[in-house]
């Protein structure tokens, strides 16, 4: 699989739309519907059992802000996973491609996040890979979708309130969103809302490091020597937030696909309250972090507080 034209498993592979640490990713066809479909290859028994794992935690799953699991089959050493194909690309690229992203649409999004996040720990997921690249978008109303789910794990007995969870793996994390407990091979729930809040302050910061290939990618940091929020202090952390996070009065709700059906609305107040929410995300210490629902619930309230005629 992997040249234009081929079939695999019953779908017409179209072109590779990316690749990341695990396998590859391909647009596809089947019956006249479009797929994202992830190719991974199989070298150890380790590795299946791991894949395993990542098919069971998406066949389950049925949310709005989650990519939807579709299909799996194995095929010349390698297994595939099918997803809905979101149109609208990753986060990453939705943010860079666009010369200006509003702070509505951004605010919007950290919701949409929190809210999918909540859905993933309700089931007992930790993703462990959140970041800008893993965040799909789909369709005119530029619905977030949570994807690449290789390194969650499904613990039923993880709660916000139990202790550390001895994870010893390789890679702990994505870099510039990894939670500083997870840096010490120490996984709570928690260390997802860590990674969340660092993807909100990369959307509001629009900061970027050079990636695999020659690709940008969004990154937190502090100062030249970009210094990773997890290894920051809190008043760094908050200075940082301070600096890039703004909700100022006036700014239009702003979607190019659906801009009469906000015209008239402006978003306005609520910067600080905004700014304590992100603050409190990437605490160092993950007990003094709200946990996914209350997340969702502080950023839907800012929203709709911050949604006057």
């Amino acid at each position: 699989m992997g040249n234009s034209g081929s079939t695999s498993g019953g779908y017409k592979i179209d072109c590779k739309l990316g690749a990341g640490a695990f396998g590859e990713v391909f647009k596809g066809y089947k019956n006249g519907n479009t797929y994202a479909i992830k190719k991974i290859p199989i070298h150890l028994r380790e590795e299946q059992i791991r894949i395993e794992k990542e098919v069971a935690s998406l066949k389950r799953l049925n949310h709005e802000n989650v990519a939807q699991f579709v299909d799996s089959f194995v095929e010349d050493d390698s297994v595939y996973i099918v997803l809905e194909f979101c149109n609208g690309g990753d986060l990453n690229s939705y943010i860079l491609r666009n010369e200006f992203v509003p702070c509505s649409v951004k605010l919007n999004f950290s919701k949409q996040l929190a809210k999918g996040v909540s859905y993933l720990h309700d089931n007992n997921i930790i993703h462990r890979d959140i970041k800008p690249d893993n965040i799909m978008i789909h369709g005119e109303y530029c619905v977030i979708k949570i994807a690449d789910f290789g390194l969650s794990r499904v613990w039923e007995a993880f709660s916000y309130e139990s202790p550390y969870y001895d994870f010893q793996y390789s890679p702990k994390g994505p870099p510039f969103y990894t939670a500083p407990e997870a840096l010490h091979d120490n996984v709570t729930m928690k260390s997802d809302i860590f990674s969340m809040g660092c993807v909100v302050m990369a959307m509001f910061s629009e900061t970027t490091v050079d990636w695999i290939a020659g690709k940008k990618l969004l990154a937190p940091y502090i100062g030249s020597h970009r210094k990773q929020i997890a290894h920051s202090t809190d008043c760094q952390k908050l200075d940082y937030i301070r600096e890039f996070i703004k909700i100022p009065c006036g700014n239009p709700i702003w979607f190019p696909e659906v801009a009469e059906t906000f015209s008239g609305f402006k978003i306005g107040g609520n910067q600080v309250e905004f700014q304590n929410l992100i603050r409190d995300m990437v605490k160092e210490n993950w007990r003094d972090r709200p946990n996914a629902e209350r997340a969702w619930r502080r950023a839907r309230n800012i929203e709709s507080g911050c949604i006057i005629l």
